[in-house]
């Protein structure tokens, strides 16, 4: 029979607690940021016409950004990168400001517009959800969405009904210059 020493035992007692906590206490000390990115402007599903610039704004969150491209219809349109100074370690809050990736959309169709996060190298983090817009021909009205009544159109009135006389009560006769009573239609 093998008799360990105390300190054998102590061993491989920290042995296996390391092994067994290691995961959890690595786990613990690099908290993970989730990343978050959001087209703000031009809303969803909204109307834009053919040949007027709009601006692309949004807002990106998380920790270690490096660069944000914005996507047109899959296609990268604009690659926006973090000053010389935090391309080392990135940044975590990361505004597309009005005037930063201004747009003209060249023909009339539906554009699907996108955010792609990335850290280090290229190292992609997250892709927005895709804001679909409707490019319309610069002379055409927009068609009003069903959430959004047309600005210019005025509430219908509910219709009056005449008032019926009563029964044995006698009508009055159209007042003068009003249609039937003076020979009109």
């Amino acid at each position: 029979m093998m008799v360990r020493s105390g300190r054998a035992r102590l061993k491989g007692l920290v042995a296996i607690a390391t092994l067994m906590l290691g995961p959890v206490l690595s786990a613990c000390s690099s908290p993970t940021i989730d990343v978050a990115a959001k087209i703000s402007s031009p809303a969803p599903n909204s109307n834009v016409k053919v040949g007027e610039q709009i601006q692309i704004e949004g807002l990106v969150t998380g920790a270690g950004i490096t660069q944000v491209d914005v996507l047109i219809n899959n296609n990268t349109y604009a690659q926006l990168t973090v000053q010389d100074k935090d391309k080392s370690v990135g940044v975590s809050n990361f505004p597309i400001a009005t005037g930063q990736v201004p747009w003209t959309p060249p023909t009339p169709g539906l554009y699907a517009l996108q955010l792609i996060v990335y850290k280090g190298q290229n190292e992609l983090l997250k892709k927005s959800e895709p804001v679909l817009i409707t490019a319309v021909p610069a002379g055409e009205q927009p068609a009003p969405t069903p959430e959004t009544p047309a600005a210019d159109a005025a509430p219908t009135p509910p219709p009056v009904a005449a008032p019926q006389p009563a029964p044995g009560q006698a009508t009055a006769a159209p007042a003068p210059g009003n249609g039937a009573a003076n020979g009109g239609p």
